[in-house]
């Protein structure tokens, strides 16, 4: 199901050629350096990003284009070196493009071998996608594939080994599993993460808060820093006044700080919401909500949100 073809393989080379020789690019998307991680949200049928993917201090390209079906999307390395981005056979797709769910792509080297791994969200058919690409020395591998609605990742730029987390927003509940690269594939965790994920009850009760809305009578929760920016709470009360519903999409977060003790004390969140007009449902867009949350000593949520940015 979803399989690409040959003439959609030889298009899509066609494409890369033009955009190579013409250098007619056009790419649209918000980028946050977070300590050496890399998170694109693009909104375009056809994007380039250029990321040194091999750690030699030179510019690689992710080529990502839309087709007739689903996704497309392949590496160039070294600048004369292409590799295909081929999904795995238990999904077979790498999403869809679509105007109200931004692709998100990062990049980050769980395996520790100079070279980073590509993390793919997308959606297909309304539902999440995601894939994990890993350099195996002659290519991509797909190591992971799923249709969870949650990525991130724990200790990813300290000292201990990375994790990988992926899991649900459902029901009103948060529900994780964690993994570890092992040898060109990822091993699961055999520790809880749907209840230890620090900060898991803020977000999760963050989500449930925007889904709720609109609400005129909204009050600040006791999850929000007391100290937080004026201007952050304004965009969060606009959005209760508005005239829109909101369906949470798909989340990616990442650790930022830490103690002494190796404890997370700083994360930031990237939550995407489908937005649906409250006068016509057929009127649709997204939502794409920035949040910091910082460690505080509070018994009932000891993660507070810090910021809001909302675009």
């Amino acid at each position: 199901m979803y399989k690409k073809n040959n003439l959609h393989t030889k298009l899509f080379n066609i494409f890369l050629f033009v955009l190579a020789t013409l250098c007619f690019l056009k790419l649209f998307f918000e980028e946050d350096n977070l300590k050496g991680k890399n998170v694109f949200n693009l909104s375009e049928e056809n994007i380039v990003i250029n990321e040194d993917l091999n750690n030699d201090n030179k510019k690689d390209s992710i080529f990502i284009k839309k087709s007739d079906s689903d996704l497309l999307a392949q590496v160039n390395l070294n600048s004369n070196e292409t590799y295909s981005l081929n999904y795995d056979k238990n999904l077979q797709t790498l999403g869809e493009y679509c105007t109200y769910w931004p692709v998100r792509v990062s990049t980050l080297d769980i395996s520790r071998d100079n070279s980073k791994e590509i993390f793919i969200q997308s959606s297909f058919h309304n539902k999440a996608v995601q894939h994990i690409f890993s350099w195996n020395g002659n290519g991509y591998d797909d190591i992971f594939c799923s249709t969870n609605n949650l990525l991130g990742f724990i200790d990813s730029a300290n000292s201990r080994t990375p994790k990988i987390i992926s899991g649900n927003f459902q029901d009103n509940n948060i529900n994780l599993k964690g993994y570890l690269y092992n040898q060109g594939s990822l091993k699961e965790l055999n520790n809880n993460l749907t209840t230890s994920l620090p900060g898991k009850d803020t977000i999760t009760n963050f989500i449930c808060l925007i889904e709720s809305l609109p609400d005129p009578y909204l009050s600040v929760p006791n999850y929000f820093y007391s100290q937080i920016s004026g201007s952050d709470l304004e965009s969060i009360f606009r959005l209760a006044n508005g005239s829109n519903y909101y369906k949470f999409q798909d989340g990616y977060f990442t650790d930022l700080a830490w103690d002494n003790t190796g404890n997370i004390t700083c994360e930031n969140w990237i939550l995407n919401f489908r937005v649906i007009s409250t006068s016509d449902s057929k009127k649709v867009s997204n939502l794409t909500i920035n949040l910091m949350i910082n460690k505080y000593n509070d018994n009932d949520f000891p993660f507070k949100i810090t910021s809001v940015n909302i675009y």
